[in-house]
């Protein structure tokens, strides 16, 4: 349970595990510091796929958690944005009928929009769509009537591959303080 109480990067070593569970206190601070957050998750998620354990990401409490959590490739998930507590004779019909959609195909949160990007940055992934028309990011801005901005200009840009990194940190900082400001 990294994150919380006695746990340690060096338990990792001694001990053989099976999961690597990401403690909620580590995605709490994400409204205030969303950049840091993110980056922090993303690289325990890749630390638990090198380790080859399962990962669950703590603390999934609102949709833009969920996205993160989602973009960033975690597998599991828990928190009471997913689902509140329940007698186990309920979990049957609750997994039969619990869907989540897929935040790479579109995104919903502000959240989501920003670790998108975040990532498209930081991983090279031959999968990322090149053609503006099929970017998430693309309905998202258009989704929050963002058409025009400078942050839509600035995803356009990126796409034409016209000044990237200079762009890039302008739709970085947008998304986050659309993040800072709870949208």
């Amino acid at each position: 349970d990294l994150g919380s109480g006695y746990s340690s990067l060096a338990r990792l070593r001694q001990w053989p595990i099976s999961t690597l569970k990401i403690d909620q206190n580590l995605v709490r601070d994400v409204q205030r510091d969303p950049l840091r957050v993110l980056s922090m998750v993303a690289a325990l998620v890749r630390l638990g796929r090198d380790l080859d354990t399962e990962v669950v990401v703590e603390g999934l409490e609102t949709p833009g958690l969920i996205e993160m959590a989602q973009v960033l490739g975690a597998p599991y998930g828990q928190g009471y944005g997913l689902s509140r507590p329940m007698p186990s004779a309920d979990l049957p019909a609750w997994i039969r009928n619990f869907q989540l959609g897929n935040a790479r195909q579109a995104l919903q949160t502000a959240l989501g929009a920003l670790t998108y990007h975040w990532d498209y940055l930081h991983r090279d992934d031959s999968a990322r769509p090149t053609a503006l028309s099929a970017c998430p990011l693309t309905a998202y801005l258009e989704r929050c009537g963002l058409t025009g901005s400078a942050l839509e200009q600035a995803h356009r840009q990126i796409h034409a591959g016209i000044d990237v990194q200079r762009k890039s940190e302008v739709l970085l900082q947008g998304l986050r303080e659309r993040v800072r400001q709870g949208e």
